[in-house]
C-alpha cells in the first residue's frame, strides 16, 4: 500500500498570499492613522464651531449691552434736558426783577434846608470853613414785581457828588411782600464841607438848579426756604434843588433817576 508523503500532500500557499498577510498590519496601521486623523479633524471642526458660537454669543451680548447703554444714555439725556428746562423756567419765574421806587415824602429841618440852599445858590464864602451836618428823612415807595418776598435787613448806601462823598444813608428793616408796594424809611446824613458846598453851588447855578448825584448801596434779603440774597443798587439821580424851597414840594426834588441792580446769593 503506497505511503502518502505528508510533505507532498501539504498544499502550497497561493502566490502573493504571504505578501498580503505581511501587508495587513501596515494597512491596519494606516487605516487606524487615517481614522485617528479624521477624528482629530472632526474634533478641530467641532472646536472651531464652538469658538464661532461663543463669538456669536459674545457679539449678541455686546449688541444687547450697547443697546442697553444707548437706552440709558437716552434716558439720562432726557432727564438732564428736562432738568435744564425746569431750572430755566424756575429762574425765569423766580429770579429777581428790578423794583421801581418813588420818593413820596422828605422831612428836613429849617436849618438843614437853609444851609443846603445856601450851598446851591453859591452863598458859601471862601473864608467859611464850617462843616455843616444836614440830617433828613426820606420816605420811598417801592414796588416789588417778584413772586417771592422776604425780609430785607437794614441796608446802607453812600451819596456822592462828582466822585466826592456827600453823605450816607441807612434804610430800616423792611418786610418785602410779593408783587406789592411798601414804604422804606431812609435816614440820610450829609456832611457839607465848604469846598464841596461851593462846587455844588457852581454846578447848580450853571444847570438851573439841577444837580447830578450818585447813590449806591446794598441790603440782604432773607427769603423763607431759600438762600439769603444780596441786592446791590447804584443810581444816577438828578436832583432839582429848587423844589426844596416853598411853595414847591420837597418830595419832587428827585427829577430823574436811573438805577442798575445786581443780585447774588450770599452766606448767612
Amino acid at each position: 500500500m503506497p505511503t502518502i508523503n505528508d510533505k507532498d500532500n501539504q498544499v502550497a500557499p497561493a502566490a502573493g498570499s504571504t505578501d498580503v498577510e505581511a501587508q495587513r498590519p501596515e494597512e491596519r496601521a494606516a487605516g487606524e492613522a487615517e481614522s485617528s486623523g479624521e477624528d482629530v479633524t472632526e474634533e478641530k471642526t467641532a472646536e472651531s464651531l464652538r469658538e464661532v458660537t461663543k463669538e456669536r454669543k459674545a457679539c449678541c451680548v455686546d449688541m444687547l449691552s450697547s443697546k442697553e447703554n444707548r437706552r440709558r444714555c437716552y434716558a439720562l439725556t432726557c432727564c438732564l434736558g428736562f432738568g435744564l428746562v425746569l431750572f430755566g423756567a424756575f429762574v425765569g419765574v423766580f429770579w429777581p426783577r428790578n423794583p421801581s421806587w418813588e420818593l413820596t415824602k422828605l422831612e428836613m429841618g429849617p436849618d438843614a434846608l437853609q444851609d443846603l440852599m445856601k450851598a446851591a445858590l453859591g452863598k458859601i464864602p471862601e473864608e467859611d470853613n464850617k462843616i455843616r451836618n444836614l440830617d433828613f428823612t426820606a420816605y420811598v415807595d417801592i414796588y416789588n414785581p417778584n413772586m417771592l418776598g422776604g425780609m430785607a435787613t437794614p441796608g446802607s448806601f453812600t451819596i456822592t457828588f462828582e466822585g466826592h462823598t456827600l453823605g450816607w444813608g441807612q434804610c430800616q428793616e423792611l418786610r418785602v411782600r410779593p408783587r406789592s408796594n411798601m414804604v422804606a424809611i431812609i435816614n440820610v446824613s450829609i456832611a457839607l464841607r465848604p469846598s464841596l458846598g461851593r462846587a455844588i453851588g457852581k454846578v447848580a447855578m450853571a444847570n438851573k438848579f439841577k444837580l447830578p448825584i450818585q447813590a449806591g448801596g446794598s441790603a440782604q434779603v432773607m427769603g423763607a426756604g431759600f438762600l439769603p440774597m444780596m441786592a446791590e443798587v447804584n443810581c444816577d439821580i438828578t436832583a432839582d434843588v429848587i423844589q426844596l424851597v416853598p411853595p414847591h414840594r420837597p418830595e419832587d426834588v428827585v427829577k430823574k433817576h436811573d438805577c442798575n441792580y445786581r443780585y447774588y446769593f450770599s452766606a448767612r
